[in-house]
């Protein structure tokens, strides 16, 4: 009864903190608070209702479970493990599905990242764990999915949409500057509980979402043998990511990844027709609202890989883009005919092409994030004759190719290359007079939010090494950026001179955007930037010997924040979503049952989770932060956990010793090899850092099976890994404070308490 009261009042105060947000919200008018408002209380009311359990709602998933329960009982043999892969790739490609749908909404989520993957574990950790408990809610799994989609989608159209953004600026976040502390609080209050109590209710959601296809696949889990199930979750698991990925590869909208999804789910609904219909009826919703309520006639939406882009074409003005629904770059036409008599595009003009003051005429530029195109056009207006154009969306490459009035992309002295741009000054061979940093991500928005944890292996000190030795003798880099904070500009500043050897970078003010240009290179000594260019010389606003910034770095690459800490915004959401966890929990799993959870799968889960979040951003840093690398590792991590699982069916178990120090001294190998103690070069440099990192992952998955081996009961061991994940995740913030070598020791030390716990379940075989 208690956790019920607690679970009712997470939901009241999460609503109320956005009500109140938007009632304290001075740039909202009173239209926009009064729905907002009403909207709450009949969500509040819809949500209060559904967790009492209704009877209409307890009749509706009793009918369903029946039907739901004979097709469990009835399945066997290949019908079985047929069942079980796709109940498990249901799962994993929901848990896709939101995550995605989730951060194209809305910014907020690629700020607080892991919030969205961590509600997916704890309801697949919940739904595990209710494996044996009475009912199937299976029945509610597709509408709970549809009316997140529909809820999402309206609130992504109302004007509440621009609140949900990085809420709290960065001295109130980072607790810097008590003097401005309690100034600026009153000013933050607003968006912090309009987004605090936004990402809370759609943690909860999310979590509650995903219980049903956790509870399915460990229902339909527990009749086969431990091993041999799991063997079978994990291939379905695979399944479920592969076809995700392909939709991304193909760049489907959500209507289609909620058709497939539909359709996968079918075989689970059509034993009962008002579960088909239910279903059904909800998909058809969903889909048509995304079609109705889409973007206005003037706009092209396009889902990219990455993110969800959006064009505005108007006559007489020069295309817009937007990415995940805020301004990225105009499409400019700044030739000569078009900037004649034109002051504004004049003075654009020269914002693009400052670096050619020093470098007319340019035999080699590089062109790193070149968007729609409007730097290449700009070397290419400078007569040079070689220019190597990165851009890593496919999407915005294309859409430049065929919005951009002076086609830069088209001209035979281009070469583009859609990839990471780390990955490709690593690769390069070649050198360049010039070196351009353009649109490497959308940070004409993001810089003003300097707690923002974004990792970006572009912006690190080592990153700009590596393109210093890409320059020519006397070359120049220059990097654009719209500053909206102080700190940001030292930091950069800073970067670039330590980079750099101790040679400051010149820094102009534009005057476009809030752009700041930084300029640096041996081709910049004796030069009057100022004085040639009309722009203002402001490099010594920037040259702060008092500076306190961390510098960015490949351990520690959180470009956007100030200092290496976990800001209080980020602490205050971590502590009231783990509560959120513990009360959802609580709520779920009152009732009694036969679960037996299992200390060792869960510290396992909390280890494992820190050392894939260490395992996806080095194996960015080496392959190219992309889509299909991260893809790549996951479905790669999944494989090994399978060939873990398999040797472990065919061999048995190792002693539990063994098992725990390959486990201990592989993170050790991986931590002498992120420090760069050895010395290495070329491809057995990369050789051995992939098979480091790697092999974590190989023995956490062998620990985990040997441990299920033990067990008595799967739904337990993979509850308590899904949860120990959750954990995990929380603890993963640890990074912004530490750096991301540190998770190898945090993780070390959660994986020794998953071997003391381990040596206290009986037949542990101790050798």
């Amino acid at each position: 009864m208690k956790s019920e009261i607690l679970f009712k009042a997470l939901l009241v105060a999460a609503a109320g903190a956005i009500a109140v947000g938007t009632m304290l919200e001075p740039t909202l008018g009173l239209q926009a608070k009064t729905a907002t408002s009403l909207l709450l209380v009949v969500l509040v009311v819809v949500a209060l209702v559904v967790a009492s359990g209704p009877r209409r709602i307890l009749d509706l998933v009793d009918r369903s479970t029946i039907p739901l329960e004979g097709l469990i009982e009835a399945a066997q043999g290949r019908r079985l493990t047929a069942a079980i892969v796709l109940a498990s790739a249901l799962g994993l490609y929901f848990e896709l599905f939101l995550i995605r749908w989730q951060a194209s909404s809305f910014q907020l989520f690629a700020y607080y990242k892991n919030v969205s993957l961590i509600a997916c574990f704890l309801g697949l950790g919940i739904g595990f764990a209710l494996a044996s408990r009475g009912r199937l809610w299976f029945a509610l799994a597709v509408p709970a999915i549809a009316s997140q989609v529909i809820l999402l989608r309206l609130v992504r159209d109302a004007p509440l949409a621009k609140l949900l953004n990085n809420p709290v600026p960065g001295n109130v976040a980072l607790g810097l500057n008590e003097n401005t502390l309690v100034g600026r609080v009153p000013d933050a209050l607003p968006g912090i509980l309009i987004s605090y109590g936004f990402l809370t209710l759609v943690f909860v959601g999310t979590a509650l979402t995903l219980i049903p296809f956790g509870q399915i696949t460990a229902r339909l889990m527990k009749r086969l043998p431990k091993l041999q199930s799991y063997g079978w979750n994990l291939i379905g698991s695979i399944l479920g990511v592969v076809v995700f990925t392909l939709l991304a590869h193909l760049w489907t909208p959500p209507t289609v990844w909620l058709a497939i999804g539909v359709a996968a789910a079918l075989p689970f609904l059509m034993v009962d027709r008002e579960g088909v219909a239910i279903a059904a009826i909800s998909a058809a919703a969903a889909v048509a609202l995304l079609v109705l309520l889409g973007v206005s006639s003037e706009m092209r939406e396009v889902y990219s890989p990455y993110q969800i882009l959006f064009v505005k074409e108007q006559p007489g003005e020069p295309p817009i883009m937007l990415v995940n629904h805020t301004y990225f770059q105009r499409a400019l036409d700044l030739s000569a005919g078009s900037v004649a008599g034109n002051p504004q595009l004049a003075r654009r003009a020269r914002y693009y092409e400052i670096a050619y003051l020093i470098k007319p005429r340019p035999q080699s530029v590089l062109v790193l994030g070149s968007g729609l195109g409007n730097d290449v056009a700009a070397a290419l207006r400078q007569g040079s004759t070689r220019i190597d154009a990165v851009e890593i969306d496919p999407a915005i490459y294309r859409l430049g190719r065929e919005i951009h009035p002076e086609r830069p992309y088209s001209d035979p002295r281009v070469t583009t290359s859609v990839t990471d741009a780390r990955r490709f000054i690593r690769r390069s061979e070649q050198r360049f007079d010039v070196i351009v940093y353009g649109l490497l991500d959308s940070h004409s928005l993001l810089s003003a939010n300097t707690s923002v944890r974004l990792d970006s292996f572009v912006y690190t000190v080592e990153a700009f090494r590596e393109a210093r030795s890409l320059l020519t003798d006397d070359g120049v880099l220059i990097l654009s950026f719209s500053l909206m904070s102080p700190e940001q500009g030292e930091k950069l500043y800073r970067m670039m001179t330590t980079a750099f050897d101790g040679e400051p970078p010149q820094v102009l003010l534009s005057g476009y955007d809030r752009g700041f240009a930084f300029l640096i290179g041996p081709g910049l000594e004796g030069a009057d930037l100022a004085g040639v260019s009309g722009f203002q010389d402001v490099s010594a606003t920037f040259a702060n010997p008092q500076s306190t910034v961390d510098l960015a770095t490949d351990d520690w690459p959180f470009f956007y924040m100030p200092r290496q800490a976990v800001p209080l915004g980020y602490g205050a959401l971590i502590a009231v979503l783990l509560a959120a966890s513990c009360t959802i929990s609580a709520r779920v799993l009152r009732s009694p049952g036969r679960l037996v959870p299992s200390l060792p799968c869960f510290f396992l889960g909390a280890g494992f989770m820190l050392v894939e979040t260490r395992a996806i951003t080095e194996l960015g840093l080496l392959y190219g932060s992309t889509w299909q690398v991260v893809s790549v590792t996951i479905v790669a991590v999944l494989v090994m956990a399978f060939a873990a699982n398999f040797f472990i069916l065919k061999m048995g178990s190792p002693p539990v010793v063994l098992t725990y120090g390959l486990l201990i001294l592989s993170l050790a190998a991986g931590l002498v090899a992120g420090a760069g103690v050895l010395r290495l070069s070329g491809q057995v440099e990369l050789l051995v850092r992939t098979a480091t990192i790697t092999l974590p992952l190989f023995f956490s998955g062998f620990a985990f099976s040997s441990e299920l081996r033990r067990c008595g009961d799967v739904s337990g061991a993979l509850s308590s890994n899904l949860l120990g994940a959750v954990f995990g995740g929380f603890l993963e913030y640890a990074s912004m404070r530490f750096g991301f070598q540190a998770l190898y020791v945090i993780g070390g030390m959660i994986y020794l308490m998953a071997f003391v716990t381990s040596l206290r379940l009986p037949g542990t075989t101790r050798r």
